[in-house]
């Protein structure tokens, strides 16, 4: 009895140790497939089970915010290919060798040229590129509106002459891209500086860059196929206001804070302000259009009176783009059109078919400008406000609008 009770311990003990070593082994296996590490799985696998979710994700700005770009410049209308600084100096887009450049001009004579590497940006608005100087990335002087459909001079370029020298880091990858591998380079006695590791980019946001690390979600379910609840991975119904808003603002709450820790590793759950250095002196500013969608959300009324979230109006997973409709739809979900001021003179219809032209116009942001060939004045760049407010200005010009149909 005691042999047989001995046995049976040691053959438990052995069994565990087994299974250790396979789930061990699994996530090692992981390794070679995700330059994140181990607890990460392959990028396909999440595929096989949420093929419906990956298909619409994949039309996203959020999925195309960066990516390579190989022989084709996708997504690039025929345009004027001429960037004219003056009457002896411009940029061309020119296509040499399968391959697209951006070539300076002085005086007719080419002084440089470098080749599309990276685009940066989905293209609903606009991009902007990038090209390789072996672990170097620096941004091309040229970016593509697609509003006005021309080629501009890029966002804090000068304007007087071509540089091709402005360095792109990882702190850009970080809302940009899902990883991007960094190294630090000695540059002289008493200095150093980033690399950007050329071929260990996984570039646009996927799947665990917001739900976090899924090797072991994914081990678990392949070898239990009959259980349908989410294991080992965070639930985001679950998470707090805080937590969902932090996953947000993760990459949507501006760029004016110094990382103490790369938001690479930001997880859902965790704590937003751990990644950051202390404030320890508040800034009066209105926070602007561009990139800081959480700071413009959070002074909001409707945010202040109730418990919404992003995800009170977005679906991450689905391009919603351009839609007014859809998103008032939203807004109908806490308001009545027959309180509206203004409901009898427009009419109910009406108001609940675009309430965001009014309460979250497109603004220009004080940030970020560009300029048009042959223009003197800069152009600000346009983007929805998400500060859900009553602009009188705006008002007026819906009104008059309306009221001329």
């Amino acid at each position: 009895m005691f042999l047989s009770k001995r046995l049976l311990f040691i053959c438990l003990t052995i069994g565990v140790f087994v299974l250790t070593l396979s789930k061990c082994s699994d996530l090692k296996n992981q390794e070679s497939r995700d330059i994140r590490g181990p607890e990460y799985a392959d990028q396909t696998s999440c595929i096989r089970c949420h093929k419906d979710i990956n298909t619409s994700f994949s039309e996203t700005s959020h999925f195309h915010t960066s990516s390579p770009v190989t022989a084709e410049l996708e997504g690039i209308p025929k345009t004027e290919n001429t960037f004219a600084f003056n009457d002896s100096l411009k940029v061309v887009v020119e296509k040499r060798n399968n391959r697209t450049f951006q070539v300076a001009y002085y005086n007719n004579k080419e002084v440089e040229a470098h080749q599309f590497d990276i685009a940066f940006g989905s293209g609903e608005k606009a991009r902007t590129f990038a090209y390789w100087e072996q672990n170097s990335l620096f941004q091309l002087p040229l970016t593509y509106y697609k509003t006005i459909n021309k080629w501009t001079n890029s966002p804090g370029f000068p304007d007087n002459q071509i540089s091709f020298k402005r360095a792109i880091i990882s702190r850009c990858f970080e809302c940009h891209s899902s990883f991007a591998k960094t190294q630090i380079v000695k540059t002289g006695s008493l200095s150093v500086s980033e690399e950007i590791v050329k071929g260990a980019v996984l570039y646009g946001i996927d799947c665990q860059r917001c739900h976090g690390p899924s090797a072991q979600h994914v081990i678990y379910h392949e070898q239990n196929p009959q259980e349908k609840s989410s294991k080992y991975m965070t639930r985001i119904s679950q998470l707090s206001r805080q937590q969902k808003l932090d996953m947000c603002a993760v990459c949507h709450s501006g760029n004016d804070r110094l990382t103490q820790i790369s938001t690479f590793t930001f997880s859902p759950g965790d704590t937003l302000s751990d990644y950051y250095f202390p404030q320890y002196t508040r800034s009066r500013k209105e926070p602007d259009v561009h990139g800081n969608q959480y700071g413009m959300l959070t002074a909001s009324a409707c945010f202040i009176k109730s418990d919404m979230d992003c995800s009170s109006c977005h679906n991450t997973h689905v391009t919603e783009k351009n839609n007014p409709a859809l998103f008032s739809q939203r807004c109908m979900s806490c308001h009545n059109a027959d309180s509206h001021p203004l409901a009898g003179e427009l009419g109910k219809v009406a108001l609940v078919k675009n309430c965001i032209d009014c309460h979250m116009p497109v603004k220009p942001s004080r940030l970020i400008t560009f300029k048009v060939a042959g223009k003197t004045q800069k152009t600000p760049y346009e983007l929805r406000s998400h500060q859900i407010a009553i602009y009188p200005e705006e008002t007026k010009k819906i009104l008059s609008y309306l009221k001329s149909r």
